[in-house]
């Protein structure tokens, strides 16, 4: 679970307010210390809508109701969208580089 949120470059508390847990449950199931089979399963249905989690559940056992089709383009589309992100961010820096140079 730790590595979905830091995929999703999330911090324990913004996971907080798009889950309803406190972040002393996401902290236990994340480390395996506890937590109810309710918080999981709430985690595991906010992880569903950005990554293909049937690896983490057994064959017999549906929580995804969406195609693997639709998983894999949708954990595609997270994964452009960090790198679109960080992207972004360097090259704003560049640009704030070329700026301060034009200004001198």
């Amino acid at each position: 679970m730790l590595n979905y949120r830091l995929a999703l470059n999330l911090k324990q508390t913004e996971l907080e307010t798009k889950t309803n847990l406190s972040q002393n449950t996401i902290s236990k199931v994340e480390n395996g210390l506890g937590g109810s089979l309710e918080a999981f399963l709430t985690l595991l249905n906010f992880y569903a809508k950005h990554f293909n989690i049937n690896n983490i559940l057994n064959k017999d056992f549906s929580i995804v109701k969406e195609s693997l089709e639709q998983q894999t383009s949708k954990s595609y589309n997270a994964l452009a969208l960090m790198k679109l992100t960080a992207l972004e961010d360097k090259m704003h820096i560049k640009f704030d580089e070329i700026k301060e140079v034009l200004k001198s």
